[in-house]
C-alpha cells in the first residue's frame, strides 16, 4: 500500500505546524518552557480543529481486477476462479443470474471499469462493447444447438440462381433437415447426417423487391423458424450489341428472352459477303457500319460469333480490344471448332479437346443434356466459372483490365424454352450476360459493415464511397452526419441506431439507395450468440495473466483522533495555570 498525501487539507495543516515549531523555537531560545508547552498546546488544538473540519485523508492503492458475470455462465467455472484467485472482484451485468457478493453493473459503471476487466464468464459482452476492455481471459457456456454460421448473397437478381450457406452446431448424432421457403412455397431442402455441420441452399427469386423467406430447421422432433429477409434489386436495362455471321435459333431465342426483360439490342446479320440485316429491339434505328469507338460506346455488352469475329478488320477487332481494357464486355459464342484456332488478340485463353460433343449440366435439381463444342478452356486462375460440368468448363469469363470477355460452348440451349422450361434458360444465361456487361457509372456506394443480423439498440456502421465533395445520406428520410477518412479520399463513415425492426433503407443524393432489414431481438438467437462468443474468444488473452491492475482510492483519517488531541490540548491550557 502507498500512501499519497491529499493536499489540499494537508497544506493548510503544515503551515499551522511550521507555525508551531517557529514558536517552539523562539521560546526555546528565551527558555520560557512554560509558554513553550502552551503555545504548543494552542498549536495542537488549532491542528485538531482544523482537521475535524477539513477532514485530511490520504491515498491508497487497491486491486481492482474484476469477474465479469454475463448470461449463461457456469456458476462452478465461477466459484474454480475466485478460489484460485480470491482478490477478484464479481461484477455482473443486466441479465447475468445473481452471484454471492456480486454487484450490477450499469451501462456507465460498464464503461468506466473497461480497464479493470480480467475476466468474462457466459455469453461475453457484444462486439461493439469490446472496445475499450484491456487484456481478460474468456471463459465460455457450454455449446448449445442452432445455426452458428449464416451466409446471404448481396447482389440479388431476378431469375437468377443463388445460395445461402451457414453452419450447423448439432448436440445429437441424428438427422438435421432445413427448408427454405418463399412467399410463393418450398424453394429448397437439405439434411445434415451426423458426421455434416455445413448446409447449402438455393433459390431463386421471380420478382424483384422486399421478400422474407424463411428458414426452417427440424432437429430431432425440435421445429424453429428464422426470417430470412431478401432484397431484390430491379432489372437493369442493358445496351447490347449482336453481329452474327448468318442468322441461328440460338440469337432468336437469346433475343427474345433479353426484350422480355426490356433489354435494348441492335442485331446485324450478314446475309452474303456484302449484305446485312439490321433489327433493333427497344430502341431506335442506328447506324451499324464498321465498328469503331463511338459505336461501341453507345452498348454495354457485344455478343459475337467466331464467325462474325473473323470477318472483322484487324483494325475493328483492335477497336473491340481497347473497348474491353477500358471496361467493355464482350460474350463470344462458340458455334463451331475454330479451324484456324481463337482470335487471340480478343480472346487469348488457351483450349484443350474433350472426347465428347455433348454435356451433361446441373440447373437447381434437374439434368440437362445439350451439344457442346467439343473443346474445353484451359485451367486458369483468372478464369470465373458459371456453368461447368466434370469435363471442364462450358461457360465462364475472364478479366481483362476493365472489361471481361466471355465464352459459351454449349449449344442449342432454346431447346429449353421449347420445352417450356424458361426458368431453366434464364438460370443458363442471366448470369453469364449480367455479370459481363459493362458496369453502370455511379457517383456513389453505399455499404453496411456489420453482419446479418444487427438488432435495435445496437450500433450499425456504415460506409459510403463518393465522387461528391460534400455526400449526404438519408437515413429512412433523416439526414445522417458522416466522418471522411483521414487518410483515403472519397471515403466516409458513419454509424446509426434503429429504434424498431423491419425494413430501412440508406440513400444518398446521388440517387442511390440500400435496403436492409433490422430483425426483432427474438429473432436469430442462436446465430446472435454464436457471433458474440467467437468475438469474445477473438479479443480475450488466452495465456494465464495474474497481473493485478491498480487503482487509488482516498481513505479519510478517523476523526476520533483529531478529537482526542483537541481535548488534550485544551485540558493542558486549563490545567496549566493551576500547577
Amino acid at each position: 500500500m502507498t500512501i499519497d498525501p491529499v493536499f489540499s487539507p494537508w497544506l493548510l495543516i503544515s503551515l499551522l505546524s511550521l507555525l508551531t515549531i517557529f514558536f517552539l523555537w523562539l521560546e526555546l531560545r528565551r527558555r520560557l518552557k512554560f509558554i513553550v508547552w502552551r503555545c504548543t498546546a494552542v498549536c495542537l488544538s488549532m491542528i485538531a480543529v482544523a482537521a475535524i473540519c477539513l477532514r485530511p485523508g490520504y491515498s491508497v492503492s487497491v486491486t481492482t481486477n474484476i469477474l465479469l458475470l454475463t448470461p449463461d455462465y457456469n456458476p462452478s467455472v465461477v466459484d474454480s476462479l475466485l478460489r484460485a484467485r480470491p482478490e477478484l472482484v464479481t461484477r455482473q451485468i443486466d441479465g447475468a443470474t445473481s452471484y454471492k457478493n456480486s454487484q450490477l453493473l450499469t451501462a456507465t459503471d460498464l464503461e468506466a471499469s473497461k480497464q479493470q476487466i480480467a475476466i468474462i464468464a457466459g455469453e461475453g459482452l457484444p462486439t461493439y462493447a469490446l472496445d475499450g476492455v484491456g487484456e481478460f481471459q474468456y471463459y465460455g457456456p457450454d455449446s448449445r444447438a442452432g445455426i452458428t454460421l449464416l451466409n446471404t448473397p448481396n447482389d440479388i437478381r431476378v431469375n437468377r440462381g443463388h445460395t445461402i450457406s451457414g453452419a450447423y452446431n448439432k448436440t445429437s448424432g441424428g438427422k438435421v433437415t432445413f427448408y427454405l421457403e418463399s412467399p410463393a412455397g418450398k424453394e429448397d431442402s437439405v439434411d445434415l447426417t451426423s458426421m455434416e455441420n455445413i448446409f447449402s441452399l438455393s433459390f431463386t427469386p421471380k420478382q424483384n423487391g422486399k421478400i422474407r423467406y424463411r428458414l426452417t430447421v427440424l432437429d430431432s422432433g425440435k421445429t424453429y423458424t428464422e426470417p430470412i429477409p431478401i432484397y431484390v434489386n430491379p432489372p437493369s436495362p442493358l445496351n447490347i450489341l449482336i453481329i452474327q455471321g448468318y442468322p441461328t435459333f440460338e440469337v432468336r431465342y437469346l433475343k427474345n428472352f433479353l426484350q422480355r426483360r426490356n433489354h435494348s439490342m441492335a442485331i446485324r446479320y450478314q446475309l452474303s459477303k456484302q449484305i446485312f440485316r439490321y433489327e433493333f429491339v427497344n430502341r431506335k434505328p442506328t447506324a451499324l457500319g464498321r465498328i469503331s469507338p463511338d459505336l461501341l460506346s453507345q452498348y454495354d455488352l457485344l455478343i459475337v460469333d467466331n464467325e462474325a469475329i473473323n470477318n472483322l478488320s484487324p483494325g475493328e477487332r483492335s477497336v473491340i480490344r481497347t473497348s474491353i481494357d477500358a471496361g467493355f464486355g464482350v460474350l463470344m459464342l462458340l458455334n463451331k471448332v475454330p479451324q484456324g484456332g481463337l482470335t487471340k488478340d480478343i480472346f487469348p485463353f488457351g483450349v484443350t479437346s474433350a472426347r465428347r460433343d455433348s454435356a451433361v449440366i446441373k440447373i437447381g435439381s434437374t439434368s440437362y443434356t445439350f451439344p457442346a463444342l467439343p473443346i474445353r478452356p484451359r485451367p486458369n486462375p483468372e478464369m470465373i466459372e458459371v456453368t461447368s460440368n466434370a469435363s471442364g468448363t462450358l461457360s465462364g469469363y475472364f478479366r481483362a483490365r476493365k472489361g471481361h470477355i466471355a465464352f459459351q460452348l454449349l449449344q442449342e440451349t432454346y431447346r429449353l424454352v421449347l420445352s417450356g422450361d424458361s426458368l431453366a434458360y434464364g438460370k443458363l444465361w442471366s448470369p453469364l450476360i449480367e455479370q459481363v456487361a459493362k458496369a453502370r457509372g455511379s457517383r456513389s456506394a453505399i455499404s453496411i459493415g456489420n453482419q446479418f443480423p444487427f438488432y435495435i439498440d445496437e450500433p450499425v456502421s456504415v460506409r459510403v464511397i463518393s465522387r461528391d465533395a460534400s455526400p449526404r445520406l438519408m437515413a429512412d428520410s433523416l439526414a445522417v452526419a458522416l466522418i471522411e477518412d483521414p487518410l483515403i479520399d472519397g471515403v466516409w463513415t458513419t454509424t446509426i441506431w434503429h429504434r424498431i425492426s423491419g425494413w430501412h433503407t440508406l440513400a444518398t443524393a446521388a440517387g442511390d439507395s440500400l435496403n436492409y432489414y433490422v430483425p426483432q431481438n427474438t429473432e436469430w438467437l442462436s446465430l446472435k450468440k454464436a457471433r458474440q462468443l467467437l468475438s469474445n474468444r477473438r479479443a480475450s488473452n488466452h495465456e494465464q495473466d495474474e497481473s493485478q491492475v491498480r487503482t487509488y482510492a482516498e481513505k479519510k483519517y478517523p476523526p476520533i483522533i483529531f478529537y482526542l488531541i483537541f481535548v488534550s490540548a485544551t485540558g493542558f491550557l486549563w490545567l496549566a495555570p493551576k500547577l
